[in-house]
């Protein structure tokens, strides 16, 4: 069927548009009590203080930094708050519409202090090079140790191979050497063996004094050391 033009005098477009403008008027009016001279701007230093000092919810400086970077706002600039009031209302809008994050690959990854860093390919705001992240909130790993790195906007991907520094919970980070002596659970009790071979997070173990046709791959979850 034909679509039909929007009526911008419906009670529904007109009310979703006095939203919008009531939101915008508030946070003007609160930005206002920082704009002691009236000239319609506050000190980015200042807005870096009402992010981070004022509230009941604080935002951590690193990522009220990195916003700034996405955003383009230098620490030393004067920020016109009608405009940026318009920008949050729409962003708000925006992300209740979409409200699942962006995934970004990126690879050549490590983390230092809670800060992913690496390089990212259509990242949705840097496009395509390095980048460091805002807060780590989370980190999870699938059954082929894919990494999902969320942030408060993104969620990253770093696959099995593309650390350049791997966290200290990484599934391959193999807390057993090959030939080491270990515990090894079977059936809810310990016996005594040796680890013969190690692929990824498996282990190939051998059971003391029992024929190789017991050998068998285990967890980490099964072993214990001595």
């Amino acid at each position: 069927g034909r679509i039909r033009p929007l009526d911008e005098n419906s009670e529904a477009v007109q009310a979703y548009i006095e939203h919008d403008n009531e939101a915008e008027r508030e946070l003007i009016e609160a930005f206002q009590v920082f704009d002691k001279t009236q000239t319609g701007t506050i000190p980015a230093r200042e807005y870096l203080r009402i992010l981070t000092e004022i509230g009941e919810d604080p935002m951590p400086v690193e990522d009220v930094l990195n916003e700034f970077v996405d955003l383009g706002i230098m620490l030393d600039s004067e920020i016109d708050y009608r405009a940026l009031a318009k920008f949050m209302v729409a962003s708000e809008r925006h992300e209740s519409d979409y409200s699942v994050k962006k995934e970004v690959v990126i690879h050549d990854a490590s983390i230092e202090e809670d800060i992913l860093s690496g390089y990212a390919y259509a990242h949705p705001k840097l496009g395509e090079g390095r980048i460091n992240s805002s807060t780590i909130l989370d980190i999870t790993y699938d059954e082929r140790a894919t990494a999902r790195v969320e942030t408060r906007n993104t969620v990253f991907i770093v696959g099995p191979t593309g650390w350049k520094v791997r966290p200290e919970n990484h599934p391959f980070n193999n807390p057993f050497t090959i030939g080491q002596k270990v515990s090894i659970e079977w059936n809810g009790t310990w016996w005594d063996g040796q680890i013969l071979d190690i692929k990824e997070d498996k282990y190939l173990i051998s059971y003391q004094n029992y024929s190789s046709s017991w050998d068998e791959w285990v967890g980490a979850s099964r072993l214990r050391k001595i």
